[in-house]
């Protein structure tokens, strides 16, 4: 798809190829079931993440375990059997594909691939915790690219206010409400720091894009999400390798995560307004802990920019925290790793 012509000249061919996709999608071909009692449901996925992820490298079959974590705590008793089951690398593959070519069909053709939005969701949700970490990032990158295509299909009727909600579009709603819980879950409960960070750049977006009124009726767990996240406590930060060059890598991935939330929490400040003090009273400890001299120089910059961003959108709601801000503040004015934010942050405190 990616070397496609014109939207229009892929039209004859997009109901054979979503055909496909969905199928691809919705079997469960690949995954071996290693336990005694075969009668367990191979798609009830929910219930099979734990910790699951392999790096992916097997050429023939990818053994995983579940029941080790249930976040769902939906099927105790599947929980305490312990199930085992392995994934054939080319079963994954072949979801991974997929998922890929929808993101590339809806950036190619735009609308007409609403007529399949209702059953590519019914699969994504049925997928949003496979126990491989491909395929649940790669269902995230589909999360946001159909709200990219949401948008160009239904623009809002008018720009949102903080803490005012626009209407949604019929279908824009349909498409958010079924997204939005599965976005959330994965900033907590995933074990794969990248998905984590997509999932968060894809909030980051919806906020965005709609406004106040796409996350009030889930407002509560987002916030929990992000103050987890801010405290570094969520699952993906407490796993810990052994390998050396993972360890590195994860401390990349840790900074990124940090970058993401610190945006997805200068969002929330956006949409709420003066309405998000609240979170900001537990937020800010966290925030001015990843200030510290010790801290990477990424994330100090972060921190402080996100606590600018903040500032600006509480207006007068953050006069209370002036005597906590403000000598941390001029204390930062020799770190070029955050002048700019710093600066931002000055005006914010002291107006």
């Amino acid at each position: 798809m990616d070397g496609c012509a014109g939207g229009q000249d892929f039209l004859p061919f997009l109901q054979t190829v979503m055909t496909f996709i969905l199928a691809t999608l919705h079997s469960d071909d690949g995954v071996i079931m290693n336990e005694q009692n075969q009668d367990i449901n191979p798609r009830n996925r929910k219930n099979l993440l734990g910790d699951l992820d392999s790096d992916g490298e097997e050429p023939d079959i990818t053994p995983v375990k579940a029941g080790d974590d249930d976040p769902e705590g939906d099927d105790d008793e599947l929980a305490e059997r312990n199930v085992n089951f392995s994934i054939r690398s080319g079963a994954l593959d072949e979801k991974t594909s997929a998922l890929r070519t929808c993101c590339a069909i809806m950036e190619q053709v735009g609308a007409p691939f609403l007529m399949y939005m209702e059953r590519v969701l019914k699969e994504l949700d049925e997928i949003s915790l496979y126990p491989h970490y491909y395929i649940r990032m790669s269902v995230v990158e589909v999360y946001h690219e159909i709200l990219h295509l949401m948008l160009r299909t239904f623009p809002n009727p008018k720009k949102w206010a903080p803490g005012v909600a626009i209407q949604l579009h019929a279908q824009t709603k349909l498409v958010v409400d079924s997204m939005l819980p599965n976005l959330i879950q994965r900033l907590t409960k995933d074990t794969h720091k990248e998905t984590v960070a997509k999932a968060l750049d894809a909030l980051t977006d919806l906020m965005k894009y709609f406004g106040p009124g796409a996350v009030k009726d889930h407002m509560k767990e987002l916030v929990e999400a992000e103050i987890a996240l801010i405290n570094e406590k969520a699952q993906c930060q407490n796993l810990v390798s052994e390998d050396e060059d993972d360890k590195e890598a994860e401390k990349e991935f840790d900074v990124v995560i940090i970058d993401s939330a610190t945006d997805t929490i200068g969002m929330t400040a956006q949409i709420c307004g003066p309405s998000f003090e609240p979170v900001f009273k537990q937020l800010i400890q966290p925030l001015l802990k990843l200030t510290a001299k010790t801290r990477p120089e990424a994330n100090r910059s972060m921190a402080i920019g996100c606590i600018a961003e903040v500032c600006n959108e509480l207006g007068a709601a953050v006069k209370p925290y002036v005597p906590q801000l403000f000598p941390i503040v001029l204390a930062m004015t020799q770190d070029p790793s955050v002048c700019d934010e710093l600066l931002c942050g000055v005006c914010c405190v002291v107006r």
